[in-house]
């Protein structure tokens, strides 16, 4: 699916300055599955280009991180201000590559921690930060099974009352959620599934189909 913004509606302010130059924002997860990232999607003003982050066209920072790591916006501009910051949070988005994100229901949501330091602008005591906490729900998709390198006619001949003959040994079967099981938490096997051969033209008593291997 689509990337996940989870801090839209976000509102930020600071009563001592406007603006965080010289601050950050980080966006950590408690924990990273395999396929985890962090990004900052392009929209509501907000863009990056070559690792620089721009509002209404202006740079307030760069980003680094994100690839199964704390994603972390350092601001670099006295353009980052309260009202950049929020725009900025807005975009920030949870995707997961894997076929596995949810680990077989080992890891169904994501714990995220979120830091806003102010870059210390205004007074003394040097830069103060603001910590929010929360939670957002991870849910895998089951992608059906696919079935390739079947041979549309085999070259294998049968002769009445003779040996049984291999009717394809290049058939591939696979299902990219049992592998991705089995690469996280080694549980993929196609128990409860089901493989039905067909005779064309309608079944025949006379006709067995077998199979051996595994």
């Amino acid at each position: 699916g689509a990337a996940l913004q989870f801090l839209t509606g976000v509102v930020v302010a600071d009563p001592d300055s406007p603006q965080f130059s010289g601050g950050s924002l980080t966006v950590a997860l408690g924990s990273h599955a395999s396929g985890d990232r962090l990004q900052i999607v392009d929209g509501n003003g907000t863009a990056v280009v070559a690792g620089v982050v721009k509002f209404n066209g202006t740079a307030i920072g760069t980003v680094s991180g994100g690839n199964g790591s704390d994603l972390v916006v350092a601001f670099t501009s006295s353009s980052a201000t309260t009202g950049a910051a929020a725009a900025l949070l807005g975009q920030v988005a949870f995707s997961n590559s894997s076929e596995n994100p949810t680990w077989a229901g080992a890891k169904p949501d994501r714990s995220v921690t979120v830091t806003l330091d102010d870059g210390g602008n205004t007074g003394t005591g040097g830069a103060k930060t603001d910590v929010f906490t929360g939670t957002f729900s991870v849910v895998g998709v089951n992608d059906a099974p696919v079935l390739s390198g079947v041979s549309g006619t085999s070259a294998n001949l049968y002769v009445q009352g003779g040996s049984a003959v291999l009717i394809d040994g290049s058939a591939v079967l696979a299902d990219a959620d049992l592998q991705a099981l089995n690469e996280g938490v080694g549980s993929g096997n196609w128990s409860g599934s089901g493989l039905v051969l067909s005779r064309q033209g309608g079944a025949s008593a006379d006709d067995v189909f077998g199979a051996s291997g595994t």
